[in-house]
């Protein structure tokens, strides 16, 4: 967990405007975004993800915790749905919660909300 702390916290040192968290739950790995999740920071995002997941056992699981997230465009859907991909082929199970209505009408429209598994204390 120290070096996944260590990567958030250099994210989050180079995007101020668009921190990112990690915490430990229940034995998972809870990353919270934040911010606008648009093209400009949208392989940002998906290189922190990549660099989160490459350093989790197989079986331990990944949620991202969408709660601080205002926007995100459909290539920040694009950066999830490809780490969503990563994840699976690496045996760790990628959840996400707290999606506000914004962010889950765009997941909707694309069609691509089934893809994702809603982590059980989501509301």
């Amino acid at each position: 967990m120290i070096r996944i702390t260590q990567i958030v916290d250099r994210f989050s040192a180079l995007h101020p405007e668009t921190p990112a968290s990690v915490a430990e739950e229940r034995g998972r790995v809870v990353l919270g975004l934040s911010g606008s999740f648009d093209i400009k920071l949208a392989g940002e995002v998906e290189g922190l993800l990549a660099s989160v997941i490459d350093q989790l056992e197989a079986g331990r699981s990944l949620v991202v915790d969408l709660a601080a997230v205002y926007y995100v465009s459909s290539t920040g859907i694009g950066a999830l749905v490809t780490s969503l991909v990563r994840a699976q082929r690496r045996n760790v199970p990628f959840l996400v919660r707290n999606m506000t209505k914004k962010v889950r009408s765009v997941f909707d429209i694309l069609g691509l909300l089934h893809f994702f598994s809603k982590d059980e204390s989501d509301d």
